[in-house]
């Protein structure tokens, strides 16, 4: 048991990779299935984040009751979707290894130097457009193959790795995480991670030096970074605000057709009152229109109770720059994110924050 808790820890990164050819379902997702599995008898139900998870995932079962009636075959993805949600959950109730917060580190190294990897060895990746991914041109994409939410876990690690940057190791991951989140050109990242530091700013007297120059750094990094025609890498793009500025509108008109409980959760993609199957680019919108208000106050009230629980300013930084991420894209529910997080709160409230 304790092997495929530690392949869970070292494997999420790649969780887009390990999708199987079969299905759309995803080998990490197997592993954290037979984990939980194996451990039932032994997971810990003490820890002071599983009412507020439980009662935010009876509302979104409660949401889908409303509408699987009326449609039932084409909200059985959406189900599924759910069930997942449930699995990650439980990894809040696993006992995880001694080694855990090494085996964290490990992963968090492997996610600046396949994104480096990629972008300097496989610049080009335009032809995933024909298997449903976005094109992108010298941009910053593995392991995630998209800039934004590689982006978003760019910027967590960097802001963790402020902690330990007196160390060689912390330095290292430091400098490589910067550098690749850097050329995310992801601007909502840069923000998440601008807004971490601020906060470490007002928050630690000792960091306002390092992190004014770190903030220089990051200008100075993006102003020298290749830019190739494309517009991923135009810094004055547009249209990436506008079609999210809209997103949000279309988003808060399916809210307003059922404001208690929402249309069901994540049934968006798969329902006639989407315009695509990309859902919405914001999660708290997202929890809005298929949860309804509900749903939301029950979401917004788990996330102050992860806050609290986080146990350090360093994490809470990191914590902060996902909550400003997620106003631009459903990083909350993406799900290596997803998972990340939960196993982060498990080692913290075991007493032994990473």
């Amino acid at each position: 048991m304790a092997f495929l808790t530690q392949l869970i820890l070292l494997l999420w990164p790649l969780y887009q990779l390990s999708q199987l050819p079969f299905a759309r379902l995803y080998l990490v997702d197997l592993v954290v299935l037979l984990c939980v599995i194996l451990q039932a008898r032994k997971l810990k139900f003490n820890h002071p984040l599983l009412k507020p998870v439980l009662f935010f995932l009876f509302v979104a079962t409660l949401s889908l009751l409303f509408v699987i009636p009326a449609q039932a075959g084409i909200y059985t993805t959406a189900i599924l979707y759910l069930a997942r949600l449930f699995l990650y959950s439980s990894l809040l109730l696993i006992s995880l290894p001694k080694e855990t917060s090494s085996l964290i580190n490990i992963s968090f190294f492997m996610i600046p130097v396949l994104g480096l990897l990629q972008y300097f060895f496989f610049p080009d990746l335009r032809f995933l457009k024909t298997i449903g991914y976005d094109d992108h041109y010298f941009r910053l994409t593995f392991p995630f193959l998209d800039p934004n939410f590689t982006g978003a876990v760019l910027a967590f690690i960097s802001l963790y790795s402020i902690k330990i940057i007196k160390t060689t190791k912390g330095k290292t991951l430091f400098g490589l995480s910067l550098v690749a989140l850097t050329l995310t050109f992801s601007r909502i990242s840069w923000l998440g991670f601008a807004i971490g530091l601020l906060y470490l700013f007002i928050k630690n007297q000792k960091l306002r030096l390092p992190v004014i120059l770190t903030l220089t750094g990051l200008v100075f990094l993006i102003t020298i970074s290749p830019k190739p025609f494309g517009e991923g890498v135009n810094l004055a793009r547009t249209y990436s605000i506008t079609s999210r500025l809209s997103n949000y509108k279309h988003g808060w008109d399916i809210f307003k057709q059922n404001p208690i409980i929402g249309v069901g959760y994540n049934t968006l993609p798969f329902s006639m009152l989407q315009r695509s199957s990309a859902g919405l680019d914001n999660s708290f919108i997202f929890v809005l229109a298929t949860t309804g208000v509900i749903g939301l106050t029950s979401f917004i009230y788990l996330l102050i109770k992860t806050w609290i629980l986080i146990p350090n300013t360093y994490l809470k930084s990191a914590f902060l720059s996902l909550l400003i991420h997620s106003l631009a894209n459903n990083t909350l529910f993406y799900a290596p994110i997803t998972i990340l997080v939960f196993l982060l709160l498990n080692l913290n409230a075991r007493k032994t924050p990473l």
